[in-house]
């Protein structure tokens, strides 16, 4: 279970942040990311709970007597849960519409999200480096959870989009949005 709920998270929160990136290609997701942004929270906080009491045994104090990069890995897991629950607790049309503008900055918070998760999964995870006795194969999944995370931003930065231009759904979402907010209307 601890295993699954935090690679779902970490899968989900990924593929939310891909969505809008990849939609010239593959739209079905953008029409889903607010669901799959929010499912990735609700897996995140089921494997803190997990966690909770599964290592820690609902003990704040054991967090002591763990490595200092296991340690250094928990803070980053708490962080990553952190910047995702602004965004799951706004991801409502009425709290978009009131927020405005810091809506969007407030949903920004899950790249920074990411980075966290994946920090926590390298640090801590027992198939990374978080296993105290190391091989090849945890170094291996370690730089490919790390790669992926990286393709991830990289699909998110302004680059993608200028390289491969605005795909036909962003176009149209973005056409909606002005011929919307025209009308006094916001869109997701």
């Amino acid at each position: 279970m601890v295993d699954w709920s935090g690679h779902s998270a970490l899968f989900l929160l990924s593929w939310a942040l891909v969505a809008r990136p990849l939609a010239r290609w593959w739209p079905t997701p953008l029409r889903y990311r607010r669901a799959i942004g929010v499912a990735a929270f609700i897996l995140a906080i089921g494997h803190l709970g997990y966690q909770a009491d599964h290592a820690l045994n609902w003990n704040p104090d054991a967090i002591r007597f763990m490595l200092p990069l296991h340690r250094y890995g928990l803070l980053a897991g708490i962080t990553a849960i952190a910047c995702m629950t602004p965004a799951a607790l706004t991801s409502l049309d009425r709290l978009q519409m009131a927020l405005g503008q810091t809506w969007r900055r407030i949903h920004l918070l899950t790249v920074p999200a990411l980075v966290c998760a994946v920090g926590h999964t390298v640090l801590i995870g027992s198939n990374y480096l978080g296993e105290l006795s190391r091989d090849a194969s945890h170094y291996a999944r370690s730089g490919i959870v790390v790669t992926i995370a990286l393709i991830v931003l990289a699909l998110r930065s302004g680059r993608f989009s200028r390289q491969f231009g605005r795909s036909p759904a962003t176009s149209a979402m973005s056409s909606n949005r002005e011929s919307e907010s025209a009308a006094g209307c916001h869109d997701r």
